[in-house]
């Protein structure tokens, strides 16, 4: 009997080989599909919470957006004839082209010496070479006073990108301090004490030009100008022991009621307007100059499904901050602080990178703030000398020139310092840092690390300039 013939069975491995390549083609569908719909189910989600934030500031805080604060800003800016800040905008236009140069040259009186010390005589006389062509421009300048119109500069905004937003303007302000602080320097110099406290207390006035910036070249530049005017009035007492009560009772009372202008919270809320719009344009503008390989540029993309949780995070973080701004200076600093380390733990880097300017744009304001309280009772404390022929025992003794007792340090909420030395007092705070350095406001080189105000005794006061340190280090026999 034949037996029938058998077919021969399939190979087991040809058919695994099989199924591998079909699976090897299959898997990259599945993976750009797992890509796609994670990054939708991301995008979708953060754009959730993103509307859910963004509705409840609608009903929590109307105009709250950036085009709605840039358009109530520009409804209060003055007409041109009563604009204070653009007549310094076109008194700056009138300028000659080496301000560059003239404001390094007057810089270089401030380095290496202390304020109550004279600058070299060549230092001083490259200086004054320069002035005949700056004093016309100099005494529009002088024109700054109470009486003048206050302004703000506008804000040009397509309403299209953020990031397009140029502080028009807002530079031509700064050069128009230098050159108000250059003439009370100069006039203090000249021994006219009164006069150049009237030039500084002009630097004060023009400051004012600059109010409710809600971005943060501008809010910066006000609070840079406000320390230039007060370092002006600081240079003339380190040199003048005659200016007259009037003239510093005025300027004293101006700096007293500038300590609250500077208010950080309408940049704080035009910042959130501002990043929340802005977070997103910076996200494509990386997309667009990118250059890198595919792989990086598929990366980028990826952290786009981000974006709409990143804005939503950034509102959150905003609205926490904002009511810590209104805690009185005693207690801000160190709340600040707290909110600066809780936003370090956070995952998203660029909300992180974010906040860590705004904090210390916040620490400026503090800053601010007590050099305003510091300059004001120092400049009491001219006044009191003048008056009794001694410096005060304490603060406190300066209640009758209009200085409350139990002034605050806003950086650690004790008493602020006053200390008498061999050739004079410091009214200061610790500054940032929380160390008592005893008293450093004032330094030959680098920044000091307290904040304050220095004054000199009389015998003291413009002396000269020590000769630089020579270092000899040939070896001795």
């Amino acid at each position: 009997m034949i037996k029938p013939a058998t077919l021969p069975k399939p190979r087991r491995k040809r058919r695994w080989l099989k199924r591998i390549g079909i699976t090897i083609l299959i898997l990259p569908f599945l993976a750009v599909a797992a890509f796609g719909i994670e990054w939708k189910w991301t995008r979708v989600a953060g754009q959730r919470k993103l509307d859910s934030v963004t509705a409840r500031l609608d009903v929590e805080d109307p105009g709250w957006r950036f085009d709605d604060i840039v358009a109530a800003h520009n409804a209060k800016v003055p007409p041109d004839a009563e604009n204070s800040a653009l007549k310094a905008v076109e008194i700056v236009k009138e300028f000659p082209k080496d301000l560059g140069a003239t404001e390094l040259l007057h810089s270089k009186l401030k380095w290496d010496r202390l304020p109550n010390e004279t600058p070299s005589v060549e230092a001083w006389n490259a200086l004054e070479e320069e002035f005949p062509k700056w004093e016309r421009l100099i005494i529009a300048a002088r024109a700054w006073n109470a009486e003048m119109p206050r302004g703000r500069l506008p804000i040009n905004y397509n309403g299209v990108s953020p990031m397009s937003i140029r502080p028009d303007g807002i530079q031509s302000l700064r050069k128009m301090a230098f050159l108000i602080d250059w003439d009370a320097v100069r006039s203090g110099y000249l021994g006219r004490a009164d006069e150049s406290l009237i030039h500084a207390r002009s630097g004060l006035h023009l400051v004012r030009s600059i109010t409710f910036e809600p971005y943060m070249v501008p809010y910066i530049v006000r609070i840079a100008m406000g320390q230039i005017a007060m370092g002006s009035v600081a240079q003339t007492l380190a040199w003048c022991p005659n200016a007259s009560d009037p003239e510093l009772a005025a300027t004293q009372d101006l700096i007293w009621n500038e300590r609250d202008n500077a208010s950080v919270k309408p940049f704080i809320r035009g910042e959130r307007g501002y990043i929340h719009l802005t977070i997103d344009d910076l996200v494509q503008f990386d997309e667009r100059r990118s250059k890198g390989s595919s792989r990086e540029q598929l990366r980028e993309y990826s952290e786009r499904k981000y974006v709409p949780e990143h804005r939503a995070f950034c509102l959150e973080r905003f609205n926490e901050l904002l009511p810590l701004l209104d805690q009185p200076y005693a207690n801000k600093y160190q709340t600040i602080k707290q909110f600066e380390l809780s936003s370090k733990t956070s995952e998203i880097d660029i909300v992180r990178l974010i906040f860590r300017s705004v904090v210390k744009v916040i620490e400026a304001e503090i800053r601010y703030h007590a050099t305003c309280l510091c300059t004001a009772a120092g400049i009491a404390c001219e006044r009191y000398r003048l008056k009794h022929n001694r410096w005060p025992a304490s603060l406190d003794d300066l209640a009758e020139f209009g200085i409350p007792k139990g002034l605050i340090d806003p950086f650690d909420g004790q008493p602020l310092r006053f200390a008498k030395s061999e050739n004079g007092i410091v009214v200061y705070s610790i500054g940032p840092d929380g160390i008592d350095h005893d008293g450093e406001v004032v330094t030959r080189s680098g920044i000091p690390r307290d904040v304050g105000f220095r004054l000199w005794d009389v015998k003291s006061r413009k002396v000269p300039q020590p000769p630089p340190l020579i270092f000899d280090d040939t070896e001795k026999d």
